[in-house]
């Protein structure tokens, strides 16, 4: 009976004292020297970027406390380090819930949550910020481009319809000029005709009065009758044709005068020119 009591209290004992030193290898970490010598060249080797020494370092460490939350946190930068985000966040996140069972200190405890939140939002870290601020500054710079190649454009269009505008005024009285002149070329047409016809037709007539009179003296009459009924009629119907001619003139030209401004742009189907020289007067229209 004593000896198998014995043997359960040393079961009992040896269960005991396999619960504690389970306990103190996270607890006393400091005080582990196997511990604090290849953690610390797990943190040398993740500074320096040498990811899988760093691997290598941690896989002893964990075989001491699996709970320990720096230790997570490291394996996490590692695994990050070699590219694995996957396993990297499993890391992370396993570090943070273990912050809640462990003893970490604040500072270490901000960067492991830190380090969870950039695992699981991306988007959020300095690296994907910066990216996406030099995709804006990229799209900024070439709107701006775009803008000035736009605004370059509206500048030479405007200077464009202010040459057409300038071109267009001028082109009005220019057109003005033109009609105008024909109007009063028109005008004094008709007012010569009128003139050539009234001659005529009073010639016409003192011709025949002298005709009826049976006077051919040229001392008389005043003049010498050549061809009496001729002449006389020849001016009569220049008169009539000149009269004619000149009051339609007068009319087209009156007409497309007054249509200039209704014409912003001064321009029609219809021109026209009149040109005086010494000893003649022509002019032409086109319709």
């Amino acid at each position: 009976m004593n000896k198998r009591l014995s043997i359960g209290l040393g079961l009992a004992l040896a269960a005991t004292v396999s619960t504690n030193a389970f306990a103190d290898s996270c607890d006393n970490l400091a005080s582990n020297a196997t511990w604090t010598s290849n953690f610390s060249k797990l943190e040398t080797a993740v500074e320096k970027g040498q990811y899988d020494d760093a691997v290598e370092y941690a896989k002893p460490l964990f075989g001491i406390c699996q709970k320990s939350p720096a230790l997570l946190y490291y394996t996490g930068l590692a695994m990050k380090g070699k590219g694995d985000s996957d396993r990297a966040t499993q890391y992370f996140v396993k570090a943070a819930e273990m912050t809640s069972d462990v003893a970490v200190d604040p500072g270490m405890s901000r960067r492991i949550w830190y380090a969870r939140y950039e695992a699981e939002h991306p988007e959020a870290t300095p690296e994907a910020l910066k990216a996406k601020a030099d995709e804006l500054a990229a799209e900024q710079a070439k709107y701006n481009e775009l803008k000035a190649e736009w605004d370059s454009k509206n500048v030479e269009e405007r200077e464009e319809q202010a040459r057409m505008e300038v071109a267009g005024a001028y082109l009005i009285e220019e057109s003005k000029r033109n009609w105008g002149g024909a109007m009063w070329a028109g005008v004094g047409i008709t007012a010569g005709g009128l003139i050539l016809a009234i001659t005529g037709g009073v010639l016409s007539m003192k011709v025949d009065k002298i005709e009826k009179s049976g006077s051919t003296n040229a001392e008389k009459s005043g003049f010498a009758v050549t061809k009496p009924y001729v002449a006389s009629w020849a001016m009569l119907g220049a008169g009539i044709a000149m009269t004619v001619g000149g009051a339609v003139l007068t009319g087209i030209a009156g007409y497309h005068y007054a249509r200039i401004d209704l014409d912003n742009d001064g321009s029609a189907d219809e021109s026209v020119s009149f040109n005086v020289l010494p000893g003649s007067v022509s002019f032409g229209m086109t319709f």
